[in-house]
């Protein structure tokens, strides 16, 4: 997830990674790596800006935030293992 952001605004403007190449998970089998915020590392949209964050929301919000990203991801893993 976060590579392909750095990627977005790597190309066009560094030619020293031309040679960026990614693993395909069609033809190997490579363990799932997914990035989870812990309860207290969610922060709310600035008020602003597009682009940034605000104020940390608060822990009972960035807990069912970090459980429902955690329900997410064991969905796709069950939808991935299931061939779907």
């Amino acid at each position: 997830m976060v590579a392909r952001q750095h990627w977005k605004y790597v190309v066009g403007s560094d030619h020293t990674m031309d040679a960026w190449n990614e693993a395909s998970r069609r033809y190997i089998t490579i363990d799932v790596e997914n990035y989870v915020p812990n309860p207290v590392d969610w922060r709310s949209k600035p008020e602003n800006s597009k682009q940034g964050s605000g104020e940390p929301v608060a822990a009972s919000i960035g807990l069912e935030a970090t459980e429902r990203l955690l329900r997410q991801i064991e969905q796709g893993l069950k939808e991935i293992m299931s061939g779907h």
